[in-house]
């Protein structure tokens, strides 16, 4: 495998909180960089060399097989939309995304969704059951359909699931499970630096392939 400095990673979503975390992650472990962005000023990273941003929008299917003709060696999204109806337009994009990059012969991809899709569901105290359940009821349903996509394809996937998102930069040792939940006692918390730090690890590690897995801070 080259040097991580030899490795393009195609990072969706960086002008999001996770985002710009995961952008910053990929950047201090060497990568070279390349991001989508719909607005540049929202972008809350320096200009460096190792950062390469292409300004347009995800739904742009003709723009994601342009970037995506390049040769990355993984793509890696933390893209969330907020919406309360029975549109999936998360899943619409992922569904595009897999596409072009099955076209493309780009194998990896990672993913952030979120505790209560799919085997993740009822897990969670009352608080983050409570919004994964009723605040986040049409979320779900979205990235659950954007799950059944991924998992459809024949990409190298690996999909992580935090429940309640800090925005910080603090970190702290945290529980990564797959299926149920571990016996040990758990906050339902990871900050947004540790959530992402937990994608990028997940290139370095083959064994995740084809799994989900939810994290979280232990109480």
């Amino acid at each position: 495998m080259p040097a991580k400095q030899e490795q393009r990673l195609l990072i969706l979503g960086a002008s999001g909180r996770a985002g710009k975390r995961l952008c910053q992650h990929a950047l201090n472990a060497g990568y070279q960089v390349d991001i989508i962005i719909r607005s540049p000023e929202k972008l809350a990273i320096p200009a460096q060399d190792k950062l390469k941003i292409y300004i347009g929008d995800l739904t742009n299917t003709a723009l994601l097989r342009s970037v995506l003709s390049n040769n990355y060696a993984a793509v890696l999204s933390t893209v969330g939309i907020f919406h309360k109806t029975l549109d999936t337009p998360l899943a619409d994009i992922t569904q595009h995304l897999i596409d072009a990059m099955q076209a493309s012969g780009i194998k990896r991809f990672i993913c952030m969704s979120s505790l209560g899709a799919h085997d993740s569901k009822g897990q969670g105290n009352l608080t983050v059951k409570y919004v994964t359940s009723f605040v986040l009821k049409y979320v779900i349903k979205d990235k659950e359909k954007q799950e059944n996509y991924i998992r459809a394809s024949d990409l190298e996937w690996t999909i992580i699931r935090p429940p309640q998102l800090l925005d910080n930069d603090n970190s702290a040792d945290y529980c990564r499970w797959q299926g149920n939940k571990p016996p040990q006692k758990l906050s339902w918390k990871i900050s947004n630096f540790d959530a992402t730090a937990a994608m990028l690890e997940a290139l370095d590690q083959p064994e995740t392939i084809g799994k989900a897995f939810q994290v979280s801070y232990y109480k």
